[in-house]
């Protein structure tokens, strides 16, 4: 799947199997932000965070970050992230994805 260079993820459970995969896809296809919504999404968020870190993306020059957005809307959140991408000179294409 091809993800947008921004991500919202309505949070899996932090244990879910497929969270590594996500996040393995989402360097890969060189995504700058994941915006986390949804229960325990701080938890999802410092999951992803270690995912990150453990792979050595974050010393390979990857620039993924990572966001959590506890009791916020999808428009909220989407406007963050358009917020964060016009002060970054990045595309604000965004994408909901649920796993």
């Amino acid at each position: 799947m091809t993800y947008s260079p921004i991500v919202i993820l309505h949070a899996p459970p932090y244990t879910s199997h497929k969270l590594a995969a996500f996040v393995a896809e989402c360097v890969s296809r060189d995504v700058r932000l994941i915006c986390v919504v949804g229960p325990d999404c701080e938890r999802v968020h410092d999951v992803i965070d270690e995912l990150i870190v453990a792979d050595g993306s974050s010393s390979n020059g990857h620039n993924l970050m990572t966001t959590w957005h506890t009791n916020e809307t999808i428009a909220q959140v989407k406007k963050f992230a358009e917020q964060y991408a016009s002060g970054n000179a990045m595309p604000n294409d965004v994408q909901e994805i649920t796993l």
